[in-house]
């Protein structure tokens, strides 16, 4: 089962630092155990109890910058006459799932943060009982539901434990910190704890031989005042430990208090996660400069402000001119055949734009089209269906062109493992490079269906202008595949110069790389541009979809735009995490310009957009077919070009 560890100490001024951060490391790795699947720990002083979780081995997670960065950052900040606590978890999946964040410990619910090794058998009834609904998919959560509960009706923590245990099927060892007071709670009901304590410091396992060995290393015991025997907890007994006038206390449920007992403050009353991102990191983030007019930040490529703080794409930017419905209707007429034959086709992703634009083609423009998708093992689920719905209620045939998926996700394995060898944002875009080939087979199919007009649904406020910058290309106003003769050569050049650097890159993916340059820059794109005709409004996008349509949604998502396209989630993680910007900082940048937006709206847009989305990423990771923690660990420890 999983391991729990942990410490408490009243004041550290005479504890060596060092000694006390290698005996929390050498207890995770002493736990690990027990449970390699994950590691978490909270730390908890005067100043908040701060987090940290790794879907990793807790040998692995005691490596990483971010653990020790967190550990010798609290430590050096905490004060040294406050208590301060860190309770640790080695998780052996029982439940939930392997890597999801939100399903490792500590687990944190109203104010309770615990770790837990067990199994809580009756936890739906519980959650019953509660009147509450899970926010994750471990059994633990509802320990700290049901305490957070007990707390809220006036009991004590240890009550609140003590009375969990009366209603528990199933077994249970815990260690709790809550931001009501500054106590440690331990309890078990099945023997599975153990602690020793000297002077003002306490330390605890989940047995006896981790203890025992933790406290026996030279450099760990040469810095710690000399401990006590190990002790095994009574079961069904929870343990408070607590600081008293500068001493360490502890007691059972249902002994009395110390005469001299006072109440101490409670450690605070808001947490703070640290997550495997550094909390530098995100500081710098959001100390980016950004344009004073949209929301560009300056890892931009190309990016020049004034003495205004304005850039150059706003300074550049040429306001959107669109055509109108009736010059569609007039550049359509010719293509429209008689008698009902399909007249056009219609490239459907099963995205929100594209969903939008057959709508269009066929309500607005009178056109009977055929709707033509692309799948090259990357279209979601999501927007399968919401094609569908589409094709099904317009009564529109629906062509779909089918790739070899089993190898083209595995060709995207193949550039995203070469690309995790030597991390460059110029070379993200390859891990799309299957799909370009949709311009391709777009105009097969329109032959053999003898259709004479392809239109198309790209929003032109889609255009990030950053992936090809990131190559040293500078796409100014135009459209990717429209970039001049020189600039397709500098790009050659770059890919070029990564390939010899980065011989992973040469690999069975490459005539599917150059079959994808061919798509994009090389053939002509003879396209109706819908959206040159209508302009193009996220709401009424939006409101048209979901209310006619019943079109679907994707609950993780802060928006409709790019649900469909299942690498959006980790290659935007990658942008975000490297460059402190994705798609949506280009987006909303353009709706500010086109005054479809205000700044602070798009600022707000962008902090609630560019949030990883795990379960997405979790998805591409499962169907790519690689390790998710890894990949991510390794995008993280990238070079920032945000650093100060």
């Amino acid at each position: 089962m999983c391991g729990i560890l942990g410490l408490y100490l009243v004041r550290h001024q005479k504890i060596d630092h060092t000694a006390l951060s290698l005996l929390l490391t050498r207890l995770f790795q002493l736990a690990e155990s027990r449970g390699k699947t994950a590691a978490g720990l909270a730390m908890a002083d005067e100043n908040g109890i701060f987090l940290l979780n790794e879907p990793l081995p807790a040998g692995k997670m005691v490596a990483l910058p971010s653990y020790r960065n967190a550990v010798d950052t609290f430590l050096s900040k905490a004060a040294s006459d406050a208590p301060l606590a860190a309770i640790g978890h080695a998780r052996l999946v029982a439940d939930g799932r392997r890597d999801t964040i939100l399903n490792s410990q500590p687990v944190v619910r109203d104010g309770v943060v615990l770790v837990h090794n067990g199994i809580v058998v009756n936890d739906r009834a519980l959650w019953a009982k509660l009147g509450l609904a899970p926010t994750t998919a471990l059994d633990s959560e509802v320990i700290a539901a049901s305490i957070a509960g007990s707390m809220a009706e006036g009991q004590t923590p240890a009550a609140g434990l003590d009375d969990f245990f009366t209603r528990l099927e199933g077994n249970a060892s815990i260690a709790l910190l809550t931001t009501t007071d500054s106590a440690l709670y331990l309890a078990t009901n099945n023997a599975s704890m153990y602690y020793a304590q000297a002077g003002q410091l306490l330390v605890f396992a989940s047995e006896r031989y981790i203890v025992e060995q933790a406290l026996a290393d030279k450099g760990i015991k040469a810095g710690l005042p000399a401990m006590g025997a190990v002790r095994r907890l009574q079961n069904n007994r929870p343990l408070t430990v607590f600081a008293d006038t500068g001493k360490l206390c502890c007691r059972l449920e249902g002994e009395a208090a110390p005469p001299e007992f006072r109440a101490t403050p409670a450690f605070a009353m808001q947490y703070r996660k640290i997550e495997d991102l550094s909390q530098r990191d995100e500081d710098a983030r959001e100390t980016m400069r950004r344009c004073t007019r949209c929301v560009l930040p300056e890892t931009m490529p190309f990016i020049v402000f004034d003495r205004n703080g304005v850039c150059n794409y706003c300074h550049n930017y040429e306001t959107m001119q669109v055509a109108g419905r009736q010059k569609a209707l007039e550049a359509v007429a010719p293509y429209k055949k008689a008698g009902g034959s399909p007249d056009s086709l219609v490239m459907l992703s099963g995205g929100r734009d594209s969903c939008y634009g057959l709508h269009y083609a066929v309500t607005e423009l009178g056109l009977n089209p055929i709707a033509y998708t692309y799948d090259w093992g990357m279209v979601t689920d999501i927007a399968r269906r919401n094609a569908a719905r589409l094709c099904g209620a317009l009564g529109i045939e629906h062509i779909i062109v089918a790739a070899d998926i089993a190898w083209k996700r595995s060709n995207v394995r193949k550039n995203l493992l070469a690309w995790l060898k030597k991390p460059e944002l110029g070379m993200v875009p390859l891990l799309m490079a299957g799909d370009k080939q949709y311009f391709y087979y777009a105009e097969q199919v329109r032959r053999a269906n003898d259709l004479p007009l392809t239109l198309v649904s790209e929003n032109p406020m889609e255009a990030s202008r950053f992936k090809a910058g990131f190559c040293g290309v500078n796409e100014a106003n135009r459209r990717i595949y429209d970039i001049s003769p020189a600039d397709k050569l500098k790009l050659v050049a770059y890919y070029g110069k990564q390939y010899l650097t980065n011989p992973r890159y040469i690999n069975s993916t490459l005539l599917d790389n150059v079959f994808a340059f061919f798509s994009s820059y090389i053939m002509k794109h003879n396209l109706f541009h819908i959206f040159r005709y209508e302009r193009w409004e996220e709401e009424k996008v939006n409101g048209t979809l979901i209310d006619v349509y019943g079109w679907e949604v994707d609950a993780e998502a802060k928006s409709t735009w790019r649900i469909g396209d299942g690498t959006a989630a980790f290659y935007n993680y990658i942008y975000y995490t490297i460059a402190g910007l994705t798609e949506n900082d280009t987006l909303r940048s353009n709706q500010v310009r086109e005054n479809m937006l205000d700044r602070n709206s798009a600022l707000e847009a962008v902090k609630q957009e560019n949030q990883p989305r795990w379960q997405s990423m979790e998805w591409y990771a499962k169907t790519i077919g690689f390790n998710l923690v890894e990949a991510v660990l390794a995008v993280n420890r990238t070079r920032k070009l945000y650093s100060r």
